[in-house]
């Protein structure tokens, strides 16, 4: 028989690794839980990383059209944007596609988006291809293509044309928006998706994109 003496001790024994340490189902729920933080956090951040990508990019086509505005004032020249030259109205796809000339293999594209390009000083007219504008980053959609966020971006455009006048503002009186997402929103429904808009009277905006509404919002 076990003395009295011996089992008080290996009570007090197991009374004491209790209160020093964890058991092992406590341990497997402790490395559970620390794992699940863990997996929320690396997502949370990775989220954060690809939605400030599309922020920046946004931040660039809402420079680029400044500029290409301000130089049409400049100059005293209107111009039509073909936004569906390439791809569909309402339908996402490539920078490359609507708003870069420049490809994702480094080729210029031909495809005439912009009608409105004239030399700054013979003043002769151009097409505004990929080949005639390289080198001439004021007459493009953005000042700087091929950018690391152009590669992480999928753009869009509301409106098939859209033309600006010598004064800034659309001779139709109707409104530019373009869409900027990233390549994984399919896949994560939380990433934002930004717009940039002219209005008809000529004022740039960025913004969030509400589909519910169709509404460009304030960030």
């Amino acid at each position: 028989m076990i003395s009295n003496s011996k089992m008080k001790m290996s009570r007090s024994q197991t009374s004491q690794n209790r209160s020093t340490g964890f058991t092992l189902l406590e341990l497997l729920v402790t490395i559970t839980i620390v794992g699940i933080l863990s997996t929320y956090g690396l997502m949370s951040t990775r989220r954060t990383i690809v939605q400030g990508e599309v922020d920046r990019y946004t931040q660039f086509v809402e420079s680029g059209l400044f500029n290409l505005r301000a130089r049409l004032t400049q100059y005293k020249r209107s111009c039509v944007l073909d936004l569906d030259t390439d791809l569909a109205t309402n339908t996402w796809g490539e920078p490359g596609e609507i708003l870069e000339s420049q490809q994702a293999d480094g080729s210029q594209s031909n495809s005439i988006r912009l009608r409105c390009c004239n030399d700054p000083v013979t003043f002769e007219k151009i097409q505004c291809t990929g080949d005639q504008l390289n080198g001439q980053p004021n007459y493009r959609f953005l000042k700087i293509e091929g950018t690391p966020e152009s590669k992480q971006v999928q753009v869009s455009a509301r409106q098939p044309k859209y033309e600006i006048s010598t004064a800034g503002i659309s001779t139709s009186g109707g409104t530019l928006t373009i869409l900027i997402r990233s390549r994984f929103a399919a896949a994560e429904p939380r990433l934002r998706t930004r717009c940039v808009e002219i209005s008809g009277g000529g004022n740039l905006f960025s913004g969030t994109w509400d589909e519910g509404t169709t509404s460009c919002n304030s960030s």
